[in-house]
């Protein structure tokens, strides 16, 4: 939990330099206000350090995730639907992509920033980042549990 805590604080600091200072740095059009990006940015980096204490369950080397990291990222970028168009996806992958918190992540900033879309119309969205959030911490202590009763019974 702790851990999970100091990845939230870390991320927020570096969410707000990428969504804020360099936007205005570079004069990027931002059709989000702060309160709509907080509102979004809050669940979204509790869903994203959940889902990412989950996976840290599957790997016993620190730098695994990074080779796996570089093989996913296309993907899951394809599979938010911002670089490619959701109704040219098949079904399964439709389905898949909502397993990961940067899919309704991504679709509600790309409403909220790039369409001028207000905070109630992608609250749906949030609803499923806060609910990803629940499910991956509850398989996240799952998990610790079933590893810390295998070392228990393997000694």
């Amino acid at each position: 939990c702790r851990k999970g805590i100091a990845y939230y604080i870390l991320y927020t600091l570096l969410g707000g330099y990428l969504l804020v200072v360099v936007p205005w740095f570079f004069n990027f059009s931002q059709m989000i206000s702060v309160g709509s990006l907080l509102t979004l940015m809050v669940p979204m980096l509790i869903s994203m350090t959940t889902f990412a204490m989950l996976i840290s369950l599957f790997f016993r080397r620190r730098e695994t995730p990074f080779i796996y990291l570089a093989f996913t990222s296309v993907i899951l970028l394809f599979l938010t639907g911002a670089s490619w168009p959701e109704q040219a996806m098949p079904v399964f992958w439709q389905w898949i992509a909502w397993l990961f918190p940067s899919t309704p992540g991504v679709r509600a900033f790309i409403q909220l920033n790039a369409m001028g879309a207000e905070i109630s119309f992608v609250s749906h969205y949030i609803w499923v980042l806060l609910i990803q959030a629940v499910v991956y911490y509850a398989l996240f202590l799952w998990g610790k549990y079933l590893i810390a009763k295998k070392q228990k019974t393997a000694l």
